[in-house]
């Protein structure tokens, strides 16, 4: 009788403390609290806007949710796909208007979109000694298509006749920290009467966890013209648990000749996303 009792009184204990670590160990799915997502897409987004991109990786909540996607890449995937950055219709609601569009303490423009989540565009144009060359003016996108993730419109500058340019369309896309950084690389040079573009590439180009660049690469569309074009296409993909996922952007850089007089010529760039 007491050998039976004691049994009893084993199992009945075990069966308490298997009990207990099931509750103490909340599911992974229940570790994700929606306000604090929309919490760490403001604070990424204002540090963001601040030029203190640096500083993101500090935070605690980005911290604690690397940890668990980490831990659980299946919720990361389940996340990314919820995202609005990644959502066309949205996307074309807000390419469709101006006054959505934000500027980052270093000039460039950002999309943000409903759930926080955005897409900071950055056009560089450097002429031959490496200097940076700021626009003089920029139109704006007016963009109204579907599949249009980022446009930055048409951004104009002046030099002299035979000027040597490189433009670095460079898009990055945020949730709770970076995504993804795609760049496409264009070099060449402006004539009095056509453009020149003599290489792309498409280097500088990111994805973080869980994501990868499957492939990328860039190429000359049209040359030797007053109007003329590259492009980039990137394929972002990961695998995780047999839970795969795959997205295509393609990046397209027109540069058009405007006037050329008196040995100078003055020219517009325009960058424009596109993806699923």
């Amino acid at each position: 009788m007491k050998k039976t009792l004691s049994i009893f009184v084993a199992i009945l204990s075990l069966s308490l403390v298997l009990s207990s670590s099931i509750f103490a160990s909340p599911s992974p799915r229940a570790q994700i609290n929606e306000e604090e997502i929309r919490i760490l897409h403001e604070q990424t987004y204002d540090l963001v806007m601040q030029g203190k991109e640096d500083l993101v990786d500090s935070q605690p909540l980005v911290k604690k949710y690397k940890e668990i996607f980490e831990q659980n890449p299946e919720l990361y995937v389940e996340y990314l796909s919820t995202l609005d950055i990644y959502n066309s219709i949205e996307l074309n609601k807000q390419v469709t208007d101006e006054s959505s569009f934000t500027y980052t303490a270093k000039g460039n423009r950002v999309i943000k979109m409903p759930d926080g989540s955005f897409i900071v565009e950055h056009q560089s144009l450097k002429n031959n000694e490496g200097i940076e060359i700021k626009p003089e003016t920029n139109t704006g996108g007016g963009v109204s298509l579907f599949a249009v993730l980022q446009d930055t419109g048409w951004q104009s500058y002046s030099a002299s006749t035979g000027h040597n340019f490189t433009n670095d369309a460079r898009h990055d896309f945020w949730g709770v920290w970076k995504t993804q950084e795609l760049h496409l690389v264009t070099k060449g040079k402006v004539q009095n009467t056509y453009i020149e573009i003599t290489s792309t590439s498409t280097v500088g180009t990111s994805a973080w966890f869980p994501g990868k660049v499957a492939s990328q690469s860039s190429s000359i569309v049209t040359n030797n013209a007053r109007n003329v074009e590259s492009t980039g296409d990137y394929n972002i993909t990961g695998v995780i648990q047999e839970i795969t996922y795959s997205k295509q952007i393609k990046i397209t850089t027109k540069i058009r000749l405007d006037s050329a007089s008196g040995g100078n010529v003055s020219y517009s760039i325009r960058s424009i996303v596109e993806g699923p």
